[in-house]
């Protein structure tokens, strides 16, 4: 008999805003389920108005396709949820698991915006 609970996943739903305020959103599935405290964990890591560093916590980044000053790596994260949805996100070894993407964000100790800070195109000549 199937356990009811090996059909569970989490999905993540952020949301991207730049300086100017445009915005752009991202759900995205994991394999398997997280409890309301590991929930409320990841919220409560995450710096000021529930805000993240998707790459360091490797999870897909957000933006536009052309990136300016405007832009940086922040998200927020609007909702965490169990879903009975497929996974969306898979690696080689097949869907990322929801624990995986918990541990990394118990494993922040600071949010890193100097490593992973976006970075306009400079290849465009400037004129003095």
């Amino acid at each position: 008999m199937t356990n009811l609970y090996d059909k569970i996943n989490t999905k993540f739903e952020y949301l991207y805003r730049d300086a100017c305020n445009y915005k752009t959103r991202n759900n995205v599935i994991y394999e398997g389920g997280l409890t309301r405290t590991e929930i409320k964990e990841i919220f409560d890591k995450c710096d000021g108005a529930n805000d993240f560093i998707p790459a360091q916590v490797h999870m897909p980044e957000l933006g536009f396709d052309d990136i300016t000053e405007d832009d940086n790596c922040w998200c927020e994260m609007m909702y965490i949820t169990i879903t009975k949805e497929e996974p969306t996100e898979y690696n080689t070894n097949g869907p990322v698991k929801s624990k995986d993407i918990y541990n990394n964000f118990m494993n922040v100790k600071k949010w890193d915006d100097v490593t992973y800070a976006v970075i306009p195109d400079t290849n465009d000549k400037i004129e003095i």
